[in-house]
């Protein structure tokens, strides 16, 4: 959409950038049928590494040249660090790691406290920015697998309603990803 945008360079085309917040926000949107949501995704090796105008592996998929090594791969440590760097181009240009850890922390505190209140106070209740970080943290402790809600819970110590309702704003903060009911796990299981 974005490139659809730059590249018409007529009147009346353009991007509007906003949050997750109204999703789960209880009434109307007036801009119904008026803007399309753009789902917006961490930075990709291409772009950080690369040539960002090149063909992205989805574009390359049925291409001889779809998956290529880099002239110095990273070893384990080496991607290692580039997992704990995330993908956030804040904390990539971040000039060491107590910067890129001090823009974490402020990230990780806008989503569970100034976020949160909004979510919680559209759906008619409130929400506890402890309750939610130790949802959060259940969460990332448990992304090897698969894993039933129920356990997510009792991890954060929390209801099934409550963690729901922390899920659901995971979800809709693109903080997570769910797998859909019948979609299999990589491996088969």
């Amino acid at each position: 959409m974005k490139r659809a945008v730059d590249d018409g360079l007529h009147p009346g085309r353009y991007v509007v950038t906003g949050s997750a917040r109204n999703d789960l926000i209880a009434g109307a949107w007036p801009d119904t049928g008026r803007f399309l949501d753009i789902q917006m995704w961490l930075l990709v090796g291409r772009e950080l590494f690369g040539d960002a105008s090149r063909p992205s592996l989805f574009d390359r998929w049925d291409s001889p040249g779809r998956f290529q090594v880099p002239d110095d791969p990273p070893d384990v440590l080496g991607y290692l660090g580039l997992a704990l760097c995330g993908g956030f181009p804040g904390a990539l240009r971040a000039s060491d790691a107590r910067r890129r850890e001090r823009w974490m922390r402020s990230y990780a505190d806008v989503t569970t406290t100034r976020d949160l209140d909004e979510f919680g106070s559209g759906r008619g209740r409130s929400c506890s920015p402890s309750r939610y970080r130790r949802y959060l943290r259940a969460c990332a402790l448990h992304t090897a697998g698969v894993v039933p809600d129920s356990a997510l819970a009792e991890a954060a110590a929390l209801d099934r309603k409550t963690a729901a309702g922390y899920h659901d704003i995971l979800d809709a903060q693109d903080s997570l990803w769910t797998r859909p009911r019948g979609v299999p796990t990589v491996c088969g299981a």
